[in-house]
């Protein structure tokens, strides 16, 4: 009898022991922190210089961006706009034209300048800005200037090319571009002339896309100004081990 009763005690023991566990909260892993996503503030400035024209009036075009919260990267902006500094981006803008248009006047040319800035979505937690600078002072055509600006919202801050390559990675990554190239090259109907005439050359102007990291060429970089402002595709499956873990698409 008195066995049986030990043997009753201890399994009402198990389940009172098994019942506090049960009640006992499970851990969670804490959720990843959201990156607050980035907000622009269009800026638009559109000027003609007074006065009379021979043919038509010079003119100051600007269809841009600010990020009055993120200074640094209004500062890039600036930068690419080769705008002096203002009270703020529109500020900075105005006065980028109005001297255009004054050396325009004294000139007495109907020069000609365009600035475009969109937001684009980029890999990750980096967002894209992707600028244009166009440009008319006299000859057959005028000139165009490009820049992406990779932000990254995580870190705050503008990247370089450098901030993304791995440690002692460069020459791979530039031996991968010379490979992305050379299919660009092919790709391309006069690729026998760009073969031979233009060889490829480096840019620290990239964007992490979410597809693929992407270099951007200036006009007569490495082809003709029939090429326009080239781009070269350099797949992320073949950046691995070249760039950082972050600035890869997630596996």
């Amino acid at each position: 009898m008195l066995l049986r009763r030990a043997l009753i005690l201890s399994l009402l023991s198990a389940l009172a022991l098994t019942a506090c566990e049960r009640r006992k909260p499970v851990a969670t892993a804490a959720p990843a922190a959201v990156v607050p996503a980035l907000v622009a503030t269009p800026v638009k400035v559109d000027i003609q210089a007074s006065g009379k024209c021979r043919i038509r009036c010079a003119s100051f075009k600007a269809d841009w961006l600010a990020f009055p919260p993120q200074p640094a990267l209004d500062a890039a902006l600036r930068v690419v706009a080769e705008a002096p500094a203002g009270p703020d981006m529109q500020g900075s803008l105005r006065l980028l034209g109005e001297g255009f248009l004054a050396d325009a006047v004294a000139a007495n040319e109907p020069w000609e300048q365009m600035l475009a800035a969109k937001m684009l979505t980029g890999l990750n937690d980096v967002t894209l800005i992707d600028t244009e600078n166009y440009s008319y002072t006299g000859g057959a055509h005028g000139m165009t200037s490009v820049a992406y600006i990779n932000w990254d919202r995580r870190l705050g801050k503008v990247l370089k090319l450098a901030d993304v390559i791995l440690p002692g990675r460069d020459a791979a990554f530039w031996s991968e571009a010379q490979h992305a190239h050379q299919a660009w090259v092919r790709s391309r109907e006069d690729a026998a002339s760009l073969g031979a005439g233009w060889p490829f050359g480096k840019t620290g102007n990239f964007a992490l896309k979410p597809d693929a990291l992407v270099l951007k060429y200036q006009p007569y970089a490495i082809g003709p100004y029939s090429e326009g402002t080239p781009e070269i595709r350099l797949d992320y499956a073949r950046l691995v081990g070249v760039l950082k873990p972050e600035y890869l698409p997630a596996r």
